[in-house]
């Protein structure tokens, strides 16, 4: 059992108390610092479990957080892009509708509106994700986060790719294949997927749910129902760029999926 930690603590069960508030959906940095934002966030996790929100962590909330470890993933990573695609047939049928979005069938971890008919860009993305790497699981807190809100005092909330990276699946280091996106701005936000860049346009392909294609597909391409796989010529189909689509939003998170670029290329190749 880790030590008992406060505030004004340093170390290794310091880091290990911070990573297992990240796990149990409590964002935290992971410093080895235990200041006054590690203790706010315990006084949470304390609160939502039951226990006197005392900012100490000792053995009775060493105890509470330790059953919240994870179940590693049991993906072999960079997973092939194919296990994404085989999922995307089931996403034909639906059309954008903004509020009360379905999903084919529930992300694992949580109950959401089930069915063909709709989808939205939170729905697509959480969905497609968290089915194809296998392991995956949605805290109530993450789910929150994941969905597009922006909050009532005007900041802005936190972000899919964080999530992404708390799932292990993703990595902000950067580098070839396809990045997870959630962009905000004034007034809403949108969740999308980069799956390719055109090293001599600068163009990007995009996977995405959205009101201009009508459910999900690829953006100024057309939905997955039309157009399955663009092909390696997507770019000669579209005209966006990374600058024309985020430079002028408020804020922009990203991490890089892991999912093998190679993969990425070789599906596209039999569009």
């Amino acid at each position: 059992m880790p030590k008992t930690v406060h505030i004004k603590s340093k170390g290794g069960d310091v880091k290990e108390c911070q990573r297992l508030l990240n796990v149990a959906g409590f964002p935290c940095g992971v410093d080895g610092y235990f200041g006054p934002a590690t203790e706010k966030v315990v006084k949470e996790f304390q609160s939502s479990v039951g226990l006197k929100p005392d900012g100490v962590v000792g053995k009775v909330t060493w105890e509470a957080l330790s059953e919240t470890k994870e179940d590693k993933a049991v993906f072999d990573a960079p997973i092939d892009f194919q296990i994404v695609a085989d999922l995307l047939p089931q996403m034909y049928p639906q059309k954008y509708q903004l509020k009360g979005a379905q999903c084919p069938s529930n992300p694992p971890g949580v109950s959401v509106s089930i069915g063909q008919d709709s989808t939205n860009c939170v729905c697509f993305t959480s969905w497609l994700l968290s089915l194809s790497f296998t392991g995956v699981s949605f805290t109530q807190t993450q789910w929150k986060r994941w969905m597009v809100s922006m909050e009532d005092d005007g900041q802005i909330p936190n972000w899919s790719p964080r999530v992404a990276l708390e799932w292990e699946i993703a990595t902000t280091s950067p580098g070839r294949g396809a990045y997870l996106v959630q962009y905000f701005t004034k007034t809403t936000g949108h969740s999308l997927i980069v799956l390719d860049q055109d090293e001599k346009s600068g163009r990007i392909l995009t996977l995405e749910a959205v009101g201009s294609l009508d459910g999900a597909g690829w953006g100024q391409i057309g939905p997955l129902r039309d157009i399955h796989n663009p092909g390696l010529n997507w770019a000669k189909k579209c005209n966006q760029t990374w600058k024309s689509r985020i430079e002028s939003k408020v804020a922009v998170h990203m991490s890089r999926l892991l999912i093998d670029p190679d993969s990425i290329q070789k599906w596209l190749a039999k569009g």
